[in-house]
């Protein structure tokens, strides 16, 4: 009903004015201020609007001779996808919206001012679509300005010109531009949670539960009262008769679970200071979060492929996708915050199994090497090997490592084994970052809340799991037969016969499907400088 009554309202606002661009003038000297105003010596301003560059506007005009390219039902669909932006955390007014409006509901009864207002119209028209479309399609923001060790090029795919062309010639223009946006399930499912939110913030928001206490199973706390309340406002629990009572019992602990869960929490039931401070995180803020990383996704997700990797370093997970459909996810750890884990993309080539590992310089010197001043015995006992500068190996014990800070004149390379640091296996994705997944022994760290223990790579939870998914071939690269590869305890690469897109992304907020909404934490304080450019 809301979708009929806007475009009923454009309708009568449009037939009386908008129909004279090509129906009533003559088209032939609407075309000649068209040219005059888009010729490369002229400087075109429409209101207080610039229109700057005009050579995509140019070459769309100079191909039709000029002539007008707007019908009714284009300018009818378009308005109503304007009226709707702001679904997708765009605004409005960013594609002149109200300019539009002012336009159509002029009026002059100097024949000249109709024609050039006319002409101004059907460019502004034709710039604020050119412009939506590269927002949808590419996002609003460029990320590379953010300095945010984002290093993904965009592969533009298509011709702001030929998508003009294509729009205005296609019966719907507004199914047309609805076909820009990212089509996979991520950004749909984030819309529906951006609306969800917005009619939670209409509402009033939810209460906040007060201080105090840990709160535990089986307590009885005034509080609960507060608490019950503000996990049924978002779905988390159901009402029910016992609403009354102030002990936390086990409804309401399996309700605190899954908000836990869908806040990237430890799921222990327990309301301690990262549970709560995350149960009164504002409405604003919860929109402000979806909003951004609907930005993210336009970034990225028009250019995504058939089956890929996808990590996304602030909710510590990875999933493994063939054609919309996640055969596989895991938890992560990424790197500290002094260490970010950068974003990238890159195509996953080989594995290795029971790799060894050469320790970068910069690891040796800042992390291992106190270590080995405060405990000699450590390279030992971890299986080190220590090669001097010509490359042969020599005993740890032979050096005074006291001596040095800065230009230590060795390296060190862990051998193959439980303990090391890359556990047994990685899969290897060329990157100037030196970054890729692998397996690790500290496996007690992926039940922690915030898992920003690497020095920028991704250690994975369940990667034999994704090894068999990737090498794809069951009789060969069974599990069984995974095992008895790493029991040799022989380094082995294995080179995928097609190479896996994989997308190492940052994002602090995503949903499902099923219309659960999960927040994770900005661990690397990227969301605001984005939010400041929407």
């Amino acid at each position: 009903m809301k979708n009929i009554t806007i475009l009923l309202i454009f309708a009568i606002l449009f037939s009386v004015s908008v129909h004279a661009i090509n129906d009533q003038d003559d088209p032939g000297s609407i075309a000649g201020v068209i040219e005059y105003k888009l010729s490369p010596n002229h400087k075109l301003r429409i209101g207080d609007i610039s229109i700057y560059p005009k050579k995509t506007l140019r070459g769309f005009y100079e191909s039709r001779d000029f002539r007008p390219a707007w019908e009714n039902a284009d300018i009818n669909y378009f308005m109503k996808s304007l009226y709707e932006i702001e679904a997708d955390g765009l605004q409005k007014e960013d594609y002149y919206y109200t300019e539009i409006i002012d336009l159509i509901k002029a009026e002059d009864t100097d024949n000249l001012g109709v024609i050039s207002s006319k002409a101004d119209l059907e460019i502004l028209l034709s710039y604020s679509l050119s412009k939506l479309f590269i927002h949808l399609r590419n996002g609003k923001i460029d990320p590379k300005s953010l300095k945010t060790e984002w290093d993904i090029d965009k592969k533009h795919d298509y011709s702001t010109t030929m998508l003009l062309f294509k729009a205005l010639a296609s019966d719907n223009l507004y199914e047309f531009i609805e076909q820009q946006k990212p089509q996979l399930s991520y950004y749909k499912s984030l819309k529906r949670a951006y609306s969800k939110f917005e009619q939670y913030r209409e509402n009033g928001g939810w209460i906040k539960v007060p201080g105090g206490a840990t709160l535990k199973p089986g307590m009885y706390d005034k509080r609960i009262t507060s608490l019950r309340d503000r996990l049924v406002y978002t779905g988390h629990l159901l009402e029910s008769d016992n609403f009354e009572t102030v002990q936390y019992d086990e409804q309401l602990v399996e309700a605190v679970k899954k908000f836990q869960r869908h806040h990237n929490l430890n799921a222990d039931g327990i309301v301690g200071p990262n549970t709560l401070k995350e149960l009164n995180v504002s409405v604003d803020k919860r929109i402000d979060q979806i909003k951004v990383n609907l930005e993210r996704a336009r970034w990225v997700l028009n250019n995504a492929q058939y089956k890929f990797v996808i990590v996304n370093i602030a909710g510590f997970k990875a999933y493994y996708a063939v054609d919309g459909e996640i055969l596989w996810s895991s938890r992560i750890q990424v790197g500290k915050p002094y260490r970010k884990t950068p974003v990238f993309k890159s195509e996953i080539k080989h594995l290795v199994f029971n790799p060894s590992w050469s320790v970068p310089p910069g690891i040796f010197r800042k992390d291992i090497l106190p270590i080995i001043k405060r405990n000699p015995g450590y390279l030992k006992r971890r299986g080190f090997n220590v090669y001097n500068s010509a490359g042969r190996k020599v005993s740890p014990t032979s050096i005074n490592w006291a001596e040095y800070s800065r230009n230590v004149p060795y390296s060190i390379r862990q051998r193959p084994g439980s303990r090391n640091a890359l556990g047994r296996v990685k899969f290897i994705f060329p990157n100037d970052h030196f970054v890729y997944l692998h397996d690790t022994p500290n496996r007690s760290l992926f039940n922690k809340d915030i898992k920003t223990f690497s020095s920028g790579c991704i250690r994975v939870e369940k990667p034999f799991e994704l090894a068999e998914l990737l090498l794809n071939d069951k009789e060969k690269w069974n599990q069984q037969n995974i095992q008895n590869v790493i029991k040799k305890r022989k380094t082995r690469t294995v080179f995928l016969d097609d190479p896996v897109p994989i997308m190492i992304l940052y994002w602090t907020a995503s949903a499902d499907n099923d219309g659960n909404v999960y927040f994770m934490n900005d661990i690397y304080g990227r969301d605001k400088a984005i939010l400041k450019l929407l």
